[in-house]
């Protein structure tokens, strides 16, 4: 559970750090690129950058988040095949009470 804490801290972090980069970026391109086609192009070239890796961190928290669904339900899974064991001994030790109940109510009789 730490770890998933750690990564999903981590990836704000790094998301937070590309904002400001972008930010960052485009005021270096706005103070040394004084052209009005070049600093739209750097601008948009920068914007693009930062929006990818955006993309990529918040694709990574997404599949941070489906692998702890996923082990969510692979517990939830073996918390029913282990309901599902203990409903089946359960049928199991009646079936033997019964059987036994039957042989000695047979053997009481003297039919066997």
């Amino acid at each position: 559970m730490l770890n998933e804490g750690l990564v999903v801290h981590l990836l704000l972090a790094v998301a937070l750090v590309s904002l400001l980069t972008h930010h960052l970026l485009l005021l270096i391109v706005s103070i040394f690129f004084r052209f009005g086609d070049r600093i739209h192009l750097m601008r948009t070239n920068v914007e693009v950058c930062t929006l990818q890796l955006l993309v990529f961190v918040v694709k990574t928290l997404d599949f941070e988040l489906v692998r702890m669904n996923l082990c969510l339900v692979v517990f939830k899974f073996g918390n029913h095949f282990f309901q599902l064991l203990s409903a089946f001994l359960e049928v199991d030790l009646i079936l033997a009470e019964f059987l036994s109940h039957v042989r000695t109510a047979l053997l009481s009789q003297d039919i066997l």
